[in-house]
């Protein structure tokens, strides 16, 4: 339960953090929910590109 808490009181940190932005550009409030998941998201595309690279064996690109 407290590494939960934990966890939320980063999301919401990092939300409430972002807000600033997401005002400047107009957007609803809602949409700084979005970035923990999309710093999550970018992550995993990341580590899926090195994976995949690895396998391979050839010269990136």
């Amino acid at each position: 339960a407290f590494v939960g808490g934990l966890g939320a009181a980063a999301w919401l940190t990092q939300a409430v953090l972002f807000l600033r932005c997401v005002r400047f550009f107009d957007q609803p409030a809602p949409w700084a929910l979005t970035l923990p998941a999309a710093g999550l998201l970018y992550a995993a595309m990341t580590v899926d590109s090195a994976a995949r690279f690895a396998l391979r064996r050839q010269r990136w690109r």
